[in-house]
């Protein structure tokens, strides 16, 4: 969807804003989705990400989750202002959400400055996207639990600048990592069985999780997957179920194991895992009630 003509992309982000049942809930532009009407009384929170924005409109966008989504591919500075200042109605700032790639840096730190520029506050985020080595940036996977726990912390109260260490907090607890870049094979990630990131695969996306996040025994974890290139929900079920046996029977507890069935356009099949370290300081922002199009927390 993000190689697709503006006028293209316009259509389909119409469709998807009337597939919501209630047309009001959402406002689309030509460059982000938000939502209509935005609070003016709490931090503005806008998902940058450059990629996988589906996904992202599915999950992340909504009432105690983020306030925008930006749609463009590439977007620029002014597109990210633009959009920041439109959920930005009262003056409690903007928490801008975005990827750790040095260009996406570079494109948001340069809004920022715009925004500051033009009188309005503003801090950033950056979320590292895959710790697989040599991984790439994959569908926005480390994204979902730092704009759960943003949009709660917002919600509830929080200043721009305890909203941005409580999202920071957030953000050094979530390790993501693609499959297809975990697996040294290389391959498409099939097992013996034919079933597509099968049980050896998930057993060492587990393991690479476990490392990077140092979960040991009596940890709270919550997981995420998401899917690219035509995996179908049945796939991301498997993977699901495997994942979260092996955390269990290691005596790690999954307080949330959620699939994303919202899927990216890629050429290649792909599946993108966020694991979330749950402390208890966390806990009741995660917890907090929510609704996107594809998900609510009651």
């Amino acid at each position: 969807m993000g190689k697709t003509s503006e006028n293209e992309r316009s259509k389909a982000l119409e469709g998807i804003r009337l597939s919501a049942g209630n047309a009001g809930r959402l406002t689309v532009g030509t460059q982000s989705v938000r939502t209509s009407p935005c609070r003016c009384d709490k931090v503005s929170i806008v998902v940058c990400g450059r990629v996988g924005y589906e996904a992202a409109l599915g999950f992340m966008l909504g009432e105690n989750l983020a306030d925008a989504v930006i749609v463009e591919p590439e977007p620029d500075p002014y597109a990210i202002m633009r959009t920041a200042i439109s959920v930005n109605y009262g003056d409690r700032g903007v928490l801008l959400i975005c990827g750790s790639s040095e260009e996406e840096k570079g494109t948001v730190m340069a809004a920022g400055g715009l925004l500051e520029e033009s009188g309005f506050n503003n801090e950033v985020v950056y979320v590292e996207d895959c710790i697989a080595p040599g991984g790439t940036e994959q569908m926005n996977a480390g994204y979902f639990q730092c704009v759960k726990i943003a949009g709660a912390a917002a919600a509830s109260g929080m200043t721009l600048k305890e909203t941005y260490y409580t999202v920071r907090k957030a953000r050094n607890l979530v390790k993501s990592i693609s499959v297809r870049d975990a697996l040294s094979s290389g391959g498409r990630g099939r097992d013996d069985a034919g079933a597509l990131f099968g049980e050896g695969a998930m057993e060492k996306i587990a393991f690479q999780l476990r490392q990077a996040s140092r979960a040991r025994t009596g940890d709270t974890v919550c997981t995420y997957i998401s899917g690219a290139g035509g995996v179908t929900l049945a796939e991301l079920g498997r993977a699901n179920y495997h994942l979260y046996r092996s955390l269990t029977e290691r005596g790690i507890a999954v307080h949330d194991a959620l699939i994303n069935p919202v899927p990216v356009g890629a050429a290649s099949a792909d599946i993108a895992i966020s694991m979330m370290l749950l402390p208890d300081e966390l806990k009741k922002y995660y917890d907090m009630p929510c609704s996107a199009l594809y998900y609510n927390k009651t």
